[in-house]
């Protein structure tokens, strides 16, 4: 019997958030469909019912019931949310809310409506993000002294060109 090499596995990454969406709220649903819609093993599954999660009765094979499993999901994918009180942004790195470094955050526009807040973690000095409305821009000035970041364009014309030694190279070659 040959031994397998001892090869290091990279530890799986946990799925913590599931698309309830793919699910649909009037079918029925057994563990092997479940797993099979979400990309899991049937043992997870059971671990849901385990911690919460209702089969239609006690027969088998075991049958959910679609509003079911969106309500579980829906329920302990809210349970994880963190509430960040005004003037704070969450760190991840610390798993804590955080006020940046001098209250100061520069302000990314993400098109129309859409902004990003990025400050600096004063206890371990990373980047913090939030991401928000236009619209609460002036909100987020009573909280924070707010910078505007400079648009990120390409210049209209391009001089580089006009400054080329290569007509001169030629010649000498």
């Amino acid at each position: 019997m040959a031994e397998r090499p001892n090869i290091p596995r990279r530890p799986r990454r946990k799925r913590r958030t599931y698309n309830v969406r793919l699910v649909r709220r009037d079918l029925s649903y057994e563990i092997r469909e479940i797993a099979e819609l979400f990309s899991l093993h049937p043992q997870a599954v059971r671990r849901w019912q385990q911690r919460g999660l209702t089969p239609i009765d006690e027969r088998r094979p075991l049958l959910f019931h679609g509003s079911e499993i969106i309500r579980f999901l829906s329920e302990t994918q809210q349970g994880r949310k963190k509430s960040v009180p005004p003037g704070q942004i969450y760190c991840c790195a610390c798993r804590a809310p955080r006020r940046p470094v001098n209250g100061v955050v520069e302000v990314h526009r993400r098109g129309r409506t859409k902004l990003i807040l990025i400050g600096v973690c004063p206890e371990c000095g990373t980047r913090l993000n939030r991401f928000g409305s236009i619209a609460k821009l002036p909100e987020y000035g009573n909280h924070f002294a707010v910078r505007e970041a400079a648009p990120e364009r390409l210049p209209a014309r391009c001089d580089a060109v006009d400054k080329c030694h290569l007509a001169k190279e030629t010649e000498h070659a």
